[in-house]
């Protein structure tokens, strides 16, 4: 499947997560189950930071987050099956 990237574009000014929580504040990303969603403003086909792949699946990309506590962006890579959930339940992920 081809990925495009759309909305806020990754700057070296947006943190990266080491898990999924907001690098900022501890915000967890996971336990939000619609907020988290809703929380989305961008997603990049770049990646910017090395990574060894999520459980030996393949990185496709980075989801840039608006943190909903402290209003900072952060991002994390995001998996084929991450992808999927985020473009089911992201009001704004294009469709």
């Amino acid at each position: 499947m081809e990925y495009r990237s759309w909305g806020e574009a990754w700057n070296a000014a947006i943190k990266l997560s080491k898990g999924l929580d907001c690098p900022s504040c501890g915000w967890a990303w996971l336990g939000k189950p619609l907020e988290k969603y809703n929380s989305i403003v961008g997603f990049s086909t770049e990646i910017p930071f090395a990574t060894r792949g999520l459980g030996g699946k393949a990185i496709v990309g980075i989801v840039i987050i608006e943190c909903p506590s402290c209003f900072e962006k952060y991002s994390f890579h995001v998996d084929a099956p991450c992808i999927k959930c985020c473009q089911d339940y992201c009001d704004i992920w294009p469709k």
